[in-house]
């Protein structure tokens, strides 16, 4: 490329040369004369229109060599107090001057960091005073794994879950995958009659749910459950523990209620019933407290206990729009959720009045379900991070250490080649960060080691 762009420069300001000899001549005599001679028009017009084709290819080769340089914000590598508007309009003229050569070259396989460690300033919510500056990327690209990842309901997107840091469920049409990435190799865990909208991992099992009620559960080597437990989509689903007791099965659905069973024998215990459509429904890890969310603006928050589930609070995410999914943070104390109106609200469950953090998506503002928020997870373990997928492309991973006001922003293909994520998912042990895309799998790699260190301090 950089051969014909030297061609094209030396060709083009040869013809320049001709043009401008041509169209000033010495003298108004030797002009006229020039011009009434045939041979010298043609050879003025000729020169004329190659000078114009070449010129954009000049113009555009040293926008793209200004475009590439180091002080350009598209490198990642620019201020970061420039804003996020200031980032995107960057990145669309490196896409449209490239275009030509991504499409030739492009690698669906290419994760693209837009900008790393950034504070979020513009989000309402910076960072304390004398905080650090920005930090080192909290993630790394080590691995595409070519394994198509399926989407049954566009706006359901939980689709992929880690078993550990070498393997991961995700699901491709009725069937339910299990891939190997050490040996890079799939087999299948679970054959569905139907298209899973869900499904979820814990205590040792594999739950996945359908459209009309339908209800799968393995022990990874054999069903055992099978059945239908109602008549309306399935959007939800969830295992965990009871007190400390036999774990639970959790079904958000559209009949308005989270429907809760023993995973045992699958005897009904509670249906807890609400004014919308239940998305998802989320237990906190010490098992004492129960979020779910919905086809409405809040959070509802409830208390576990031997007796049942109690409603102690209801917190609102996004004014007049829907969430689709909340998790809890490893202590516990914190409680985040999506919205489709692109914004993600973390709350600390000891005083809920005022969120704790408001984070906005990259895409938000310029398209409704392109800048819609669709998962959140907590990397478990002691690393601090928070992760959350938009609807397309992006990924965030957000410091909670720094009162959420430090994150990196991971593009996962350009603008020319949008792909939807199906879902997210951090390993048990926080090492790894899958993200199922519609043709790849992505693995990211977290830095346990710097997230363990810290910058400064004393010896005691």
């Amino acid at each position: 490329a950089n051969i014909c762009n030297s061609q094209s420069s030396v060709s083009s300001n040869r013809f320049l040369c001709t043009t401008t000899s041509l169209a000033r001549p010495q003298g108004r005599k030797n002009s006229k004369k020039a011009l009434r001679n045939p041979k010298s028009r043609q050879l003025f017009a000729s020169s004329l229109f190659l000078s114009l084709i070449m010129l954009p290819s000049q113009f555009l080769a040293q926008l793209r060599m200004s475009i590439e340089s180091p002080d350009s914000p598209s490198s990642g590598r620019g201020s970061s107090s420039s804003s996020s508007s200031s980032r995107l309009s960057s990145d669309s003229v490196g896409v449209l001057v490239e275009g030509v050569n991504r499409c030739a070259a492009y690698n669906p396989t290419d994760v693209f960091d837009l900008h790393n460690c950034l504070p979020h300033s513009a989000r309402g919510f910076a960072p304390p005073l004398g905080s650090s500056p920005p930090q080192p990327p909290f993630a790394r690209r080590t691995a595409a794994y070519p394994v198509r990842s399926s989407i049954q309901h566009w706006q359901l997107r939980d689709l992929v879950h880690a078993i550990s840091s070498t393997e991961f469920l995700y699901v491709r049409d009725s069937t339910i995958f299990r891939y190997d990435t050490t040996t890079s190799t799939k087999r299948s865990t679970l054959n569905l009659l139907f298209a899973p909208t869900c499904f979820t991992i814990g205590c040792g099992f594999l739950a996945a749910a359908g459209r009309k009620g339908e209800v799968v559960i393995s022990d990874f080597d054999r069903v055992v459950y099978c059945g239908s437990l109602g008549d309306q989509i399935n959007n939800g689903v969830h295992i965990s523990r009871h007190c400390g007791d036999k774990p639970r099965l959790l079904l958000s659905c559209n009949s308005e209620r989270v429907k809760v069973f023993d995973l045992g024998t699958m005897s009904s215990l509670s249906d807890i019933e609400f004014d919308h459509h239940v998305n998802y429904t989320a237990v906190s890890p010490d098992q004492r407290f129960m979020s779910c969310v919905g086809d409405s603006d809040s959070l509802s928050l409830f208390a576990v206990g031997s007796s049942g589930y109690e409603r102690i609070d209801r917190m609102c995410i996004a004014p007049m729009d829907h969430s689709f999914c909340t998790a809890w943070s490893p202590s516990s104390l914190q409680v985040a959720a999506t919205s489709q109106a692109g914004e993600v609200k973390v709350w600390d469950v000891r005083k809920t009045k005022t969120p704790i953090a408001r984070l906005e998506a990259n895409q938000r503002g310029r398209h409704r379900s392109l800048g819609a928020c669709r998962t959140v997870k907590y990397c478990p373990g002691v690393a601090g991070l928070m992760a959350f997928a938009e609807h397309e492309n992006f990924v965030h991973i957000v410091d909670c250490r720094a009162y959420f006001g430090v994150s990196q922003v991971i593009r996962l293909s350009p603008s020319i080649a949008s792909q939807s994520i199906s879902g997210i998912d951090f390993s048990p042990d926080g090492s790894k960060l899958f993200v199922g895309l519609e043709g790849h799998v992505i693995e990211l790699e977290i830095d346990l080691l710097a997230r363990r260190s810290f910058p400064d301090g004393d010896l005691c």
